[in-house]
């Protein structure tokens, strides 16, 4: 994985092949960043997010002095098993002739997913706890991780 750290509120780096540009860190602790043209916020440390094809974790943040502000962050590639997909909140993740939606992401590590024939409003929806899986309209789902801080999406693995 990659580490970068800054002490200045602007800071472009290129890790992955992405561009990654910290664009402010704030005692609330939350840090904002820009990666590809993409702006994203990370709200907790050791809370971990998605874009595109990079995981981005916050590992430490120091706000103890304004003059030397600094974050930690550890970037990685994101893995996903064959039968894993990242679904998102009100966007369609087509899957063979069905078609996943998630309808909420929660605090609490469960999931609304919807499934429908593809094209369709024509299905139905199950509530998944964290590393539950239930047969949700003929596919079986399985609730691997849940995101919801920033943007709500779901990694989820699918069988039929």
């Amino acid at each position: 994985y990659s580490e970068i750290s800054s002490k200045k509120f602007t800071k472009t780096i290129k890790v992955l092949g992405k561009t990654i540009t910290l664009k402010g860190i704030y005692q609330n602790p939350q840090i904002e960043l820009v990666v590809d043209g993409e702006q994203t916020i990370i709200k907790q440390t050791k809370n971990q997010e998605i874009i595109d094809d990079i995981t981005i974790e916050r590992i430490l943040t120091n706000t103890d002095n304004l003059k030397d502000n600094y974050v930690v962050l550890k970037i990685e590639p994101l893995f996903l098993e064959d039968n894993q997909y990242i679904v998102k909140k009100n966007e369609i993740t087509n899957i063979g002739t069905k078609d996943l939606m998630l309808d909420s992401s929660e605090s609490d590590g469960s999931i609304t997913i919807n499934v429908y024939d593809k094209g369709t409003r024509i299905g139905d929806d199950d509530d998944l706890k964290r590393g539950e899986t239930s047969t949700i309209y003929g596919l079986t789902i399985t609730n691997v991780h849940n995101y919801y801080m920033v943007n709500q999406y779901a990694i989820v693995e699918v069988s039929s």
